[in-house]
């Protein structure tokens, strides 16, 4: 059994090749599993927000498996791409994308965006960082 066919919601990838979505290790989670004219498919979305569905050998070229899965995200169920957009901004996925406080650069507060969960790099308490802001 390949990685792939163990990929399911809440499934860690980490982007090989920069692409219109992602950039080269962007770490992504899987939020949707798919079939299309009989072939899988998989729905990723990355930490700064670009989304897009990939097929086996989109995975093999463009994706880094980690095995990992995030049960935070392993229950979302996909309506659509607005409804994505709109929990992503609200913070539905950031918990895949926090960065354990030891492995954190000290900017100062300490702090995370809702929206994308990047440090928030500001001495006073914000909600954003200054991509989200």
């Amino acid at each position: 059994m390949t990685a792939k066919q163990n990929l399911q919601v809440g499934s860690f990838v980490i982007a090989k090749r920069e692409t219109a979505i992602c950039a080269v290790g962007e770490r992504g989670v899987c939020y949707e599993v798919y079939e299309l004219a009989g072939r899988p498919g998989w729905s990723f979305i990355f930490e700064h927000g670009g989304y897009d569905g990939f097929s086996p050998g989109d995975v093999d070229l463009i994706l880094e498996v980690t095995g990992e899965v995030c049960q935070e995200v392993a229950n979302y169920q996909f309506k659509n791409v607005g409804r994505l957009c709109q929990d992503f901004h609200h913070g539905r996925f950031a918990v895949a994308f926090q960065v354990e406080p030891e492995d954190s650069p000290d900017i100062g507060g300490g702090d995370l965006c809702i929206r994308c969960g990047s440090p928030i790099s500001h001495s006073e308490p914000h909600l954003y960082c200054d991509r989200c802001a």
